[in-house]
Formats: structure tokens, sequence, C-alpha cells
């Protein structure tokens, strides 16, 4: 009978003298080599990017440290801990011209992601082995989500390390063998990390902690646990206290709105209903898993396959821990890839127990290992003869620069993810090394591409300070931050130039002229070397646009990349400066 395949990665060096050692060092250095390339280069992405770094930036210039605000406004998306960590990184950017505004609003997440791995590994080091620690803490700095996340001036980094704290925290609260102690070190770590999770991101700080011990208890666990050891009247006043700090002076300063808007609209009615139109899907965090967690979503199949052969009460903690987060999410309408994250700490301390030693798995596990990598490198392989054959126009090869950077990122990870098949720790630098370049051409791409960037930077430098901005099809808040003004976002066209244009004064008026999403180009294809009739799907507004009463109005025009949706935009913009 043959024997069962070989999983190498307990060939691999280091040793657990080495892991011990070096451990936290390796981990950082390959988080920086990962999120330092493009960091300050890539424009703001997305739409929460400019609405966090801009609601930081109005709260440095008005003083007003407890309530932030977007563009003139009330912004009850999350708490306030993620505009205080960024406040230092933006007033550092202010002071050395050599740092961009973006790293400094982005920096808080490379720094939280660092301490993310070095969680890990001490998680990992403590509970199995420094090998496994080391190994964990590498596979969630390097995963394709938190590469993405760990770089972006958003709230996620900062509430998935207290998470992982808080669930630290807990297990070694109730499974201490030693006398209790009272207000011992875990139970510090517990209830700040409670109090401050939810000043980052609110209660998903604290329904994740509380999910996994009813799981653990009742399902994967099935033992009695030492609840009083949590000292729950304590240690619930210390957490309740830190958010009360906050929460109480922005209740009064806002009359109560923070909670009604936070809280019902920002976290109740998500969880009842879709954003923005899409549909909701029960399985579509275990589809999204394959990029969320790619390149190390391969090994998924050796991670089965040693649970079942290693059940313990620690891996019953972390599959309750797990399975709490992606069944919560689950059921909550509202699904983005990010939101599962609190639960990368759990997965990468199982996937890390692989690097305990030489071991043998049953074929099915090679064979899913073979199939999760071969999949991305034929689409490596397309994207980079896409850009390589396709005829691009002039004005759009930003746009192969940016298919020959995917292409070159994903071969990045999909090298890094051979290293445990391989036996080559080497293959993880030399991945990591890809996907550092490519981040860094994207970065630079992007940096001259953004269309976002050149209205902005054109309206700061050419307009008058009192010039009333109004907008309408192109209401980006990246035009706000990069203009460093205040704007009218318009949904009808007519209703900004009746308020707008029919009163004197300096004036401009942003709007939409055309945009092309990706699929335009793959139908161009299709027209052109398959004789396809199907539309091309471009949005143009140029014949409505100059139809408006536009009299005593200067034009230009502004073409560019749009990273908040993806698609190559042209902009028309109507300006008076008196």
């Amino acid at each position: 009978m043959a024997e069962n395949p070989v999983f190498l990665l307990g060939n691999m060096p280091p040793d657990n003298g080495f892991a011990r050692r070096f451990g936290l060092l390796i981990i950082a250095a390959l988080a920086l080599l990962l999120l330092l390339p493009g960091t300050g280069a890539i424009p703001l992405i997305d739409r929460d990017e400019p609405r966090f770094t801009e609601a930081t930036r109005e709260m440095i210039e008005g003083g007003e440290w407890f309530v932030p605000y977007f563009n003139g406004d009330y912004r009850f998306d999350k708490p306030v801990l993620t505009y205080w960590l960024m406040t230092p990184g933006l007033l550092l950017s202010k002071h050395l011209p050599s740092l961009t505004p973006e790293f400094g609003a982005r920096i808080h997440s490379v720094l939280f992601t660092i301490l993310l791995g070095w969680v890990v590994f001490l998680m990992g080091k403590r509970w199995y082995s420094p090998r496994t620690g080391l190994f964990s803490g590498c596979g969630i700095v390097s995963c394709a989500q938190i590469v993405m996340h760990g770089r972006s001036a958003v709230a996620d980094m900062p509430m998935v390390l207290c998470v992982a704290l808080s669930m630290w925290a807990l297990f070694e609260l109730l499974h201490d063998e030693r006398p209790p102690r009272r207000f011992s070190g875990w139970f510090f770590m517990l209830y700040l990390s409670l109090g401050f999770g939810f000043l980052a991101k609110g209660p998903v700080a604290w329904l994740i902690p509380l999910l996994t011990l009813l799981l653990y208890r009742l399902l994967l666990g099935r033992r009695k646990l030492p609840w009083r050891r949590l000292q729950l009247p304590v240690g619930l006043a210390i957490a309740l206290a830190i958010v009360g700090l906050w929460g109480i002076p922005a209740l009064i300063k806002t009359h109560g709105l923070f909670w009604q808007k936070g809280m019902g609209e920002h976290v109740m009615e998500r969880g009842f209903s879709t954003m923005a139109g899409f549909g909701h899907f029960f399985f579509y965090y275990l589809l999204s898993a394959f990029i969320s967690l790619f390149p190390w979503i391969a090994c998924a199949g050796f991670a089965f396959a040693h649970l079942r052969t290693h059940w313990n009460t620690r891996n019953a903690y972390l599959c309750s821990w797990i399975l709490s987060t992606y069944l919560f999410f689950s059921f909550y309408f509202t699904q983005l890839p990010h939101y599962v994250m609190p639960a990368f700490a759990a997965l990468f301390l199982l996937l890390g127990q692989l690097a305990e030693g030489k071991s043998r798995f049953p074929r099915w596990t090679h064979l899913w290992f073979r199939t999760v990598l071969t999949v991305p490198t034929i689409l490596a392989s397309l994207i980079f003869l896409f850009a390589l054959l396709y005829p691009f126009e002039t004005i759009y090869l930003p746009i192969r620069r940016l298919l020959f950077a995917a292409s070159l990122g994903l071969a990045g990870l999909i090298v890094m993810g051979l290293t445990p098949k391989r036996g080559k720790h080497a293959l993880l630098i030399y991945g990591a090394l890809l996907l550092a370049l490519a981040l860094t051409l994207t970065g630079r791409t992007l940096r001259n591409a953004s269309v976002t960037e050149k209205v902005g930077a054109y309206i700061q430098n050419n307009l008058p300070p009192e010039t009333r901005l109004y907008a309408t099809g192109f209401n980006e808040p990246g035009v706000v931050f990069y203009s460093h003004r205040r704007w009218d976002f318009r949904p009808d066209p007519d209703d900004v130039m009746l308020e707008g244009m029919k009163t004197p004064g300096p004036c401009a008026v942003l709007l939409l002229e055309r945009e092309k999403k990706p699929d335009y180009f793959l139908r161009h294809i299709a027209r052109t070397r398959f004789d396809w009739n199907g539309p091309q799907r471009e949005k143009n507004h140029t014949e409505e646009n100059e139809q408006l009463p536009t009299a005593g109005f200067n034009t230009l025009f502004f073409e560019g990349f749009n990273p908040a949706r993806t698609s190559w935009a042209t902009v028309r913009l109507y300006y008076r400066e008196h």
C-alpha cells in the first residue's frame, strides 16, 4: 500500500530556538516588506479611506475630539478611536514634506498589523511551539486581505487586534489551573481590549467573544467553565468606563444622534438589509475566503486533516472562535469580505500547527493544494497576456501598467503559497519581493492616473477659497480630501444649475462625463476580434452636460482612473472665478 504524500513544512528551518529568538523580528520585517511599498503613493481608495482621512483632518483643524465630521457634517459610521490613531500620522506628514498624507493616514494600520502578527506569534508559541507561532504570524501578515487592509486608512486593524487580545485573555482566564488571582494581567488585557475594541468599530468587538464562549461551552468544548474567574462585574465596569469616556460626551454633543445613527443605521439596519444593492448569500464568506486567505487557503485541506487527528481544548476554542465569526457575519445581511477578519488569528493558529513536524496527509489534501494554486496561476497568466496584447490607446496606458502589477502581485502570492510543499522558506521571501514590487508599481501608476486627485489638486491650487463647490454624478468623497474644500453633492444636475450657477460669486460644478468599467475593455475585444455586436456599456453624459445653462463659465476636462469605482472616468468641471 502506497504511503500518503508528505507535507514538507515540517522539514523547513528555522528550529524552535531560532523561532523563539528571532520570531518577532522576522514577522515585523515581512509585514514591513509587504505593507510599506506603495502605501504613501497609492491615492485614497474606495470611499471609506477618504472619509476617515478627511474626518481626521477636520477633527485636527476644528479641535473637536469627540464627534467626527466629514465635509462639515456629522460622521456617525464608526466610533472615535481610529480618528485618534490617524491623527499623529497626519500631523507628522504635515510637518515632514517627504511623507505624503496618504502614508500618514495609513501608518496606524501598518503598526497594528505588525502588532497582530506579534500577538499571533506569542499565542502560538505559548499554546503550541515557537515554530507554530512563527509560521502563524508570518501567514496572517501575508494573506491577501490583511495585505490590503493592513495598509488602509480604515478602522479594521485596531479592532482585529483587540479581538485577538480579548480572545487570548478569555482562554487563559478560563483555563488557568493555578488558584485564581484577583486582577491578573489577563484580566486587564481582556477588559481593556474589549473597551478599546468597541471604540475602534463598535459592538462587534464584544459580540464575537460572547458567541465564541457560547459555542465553546455548548457545542465544541462541552466542558464546565469557571465563569467567576472572569470577574465580570468589575471587568465590564472597566470596559464600559473606557467606552463612556468618549461615548457620553459624544452623545451629549450630538443630542443622542450618535447612538441613533451610529447604532441604528450603521449597525442594526446593515444587519437586516443589504447595502448598495448587493444581495445576501449565506455562503458568501466561504467563497470569498479563496481571495481573502490566499495563498494560505491552499493549506486548508492539510489543516483540516491535521485537526481531525489533533483535537484538543485549544483547537476546540479556535474552532469556536472561527465558527462564531463566520456564522454571525453570514447571517448579517450586509456582506463585505473583510468583515470576518476577526477570525483570521484563529485560522492561522490552526494552519501554523502544520509546522510542528513532518506529516502525512490524504491525497485529496494535496489535490486541493494544487487546484487552489493552479487556478490563480492561469488567471495571472491571462491578465498578463491581456495587458501585453490588448492595443491600449495612449491615454489608457496606466490601465496596462495596473494589469501588469496585478499579474505580478498575484504571482508573488502564488510563489509564497508554494513554500509549504517545496520546503524552502526562501520562496516566502521571493514571493513577498514580487508582491512588494507590484504594490510599488501600483502606487506610482495610480498617483499619476487618479482623476479624483487631479480634480482636487486643481481646485485647491487654482480656485479662490470662497468658491462654492457642487458635484453631481461624480460624488466621490476623495474630492473633498484632495481639494481641502467643502462640497455640496447633489443627485440632480438641474438642481445644481438652478441653485449654484445662478447665484453670483465664484462657483464650480463637477459632472461625470463618461465612465468605462473593466468589462468595457473585454467587450471591446469581443467586438473587434470576434465580430460580437453587443453593447460596450459606457456611461456617457456628454449630451445632457452640454445642454446645461453655463453662460459665463469656463470648462475643463479631467480624465483618469477612479479608484473608488475601479473605472476609467472623464469628468467635466464648469467653474467661474468671479
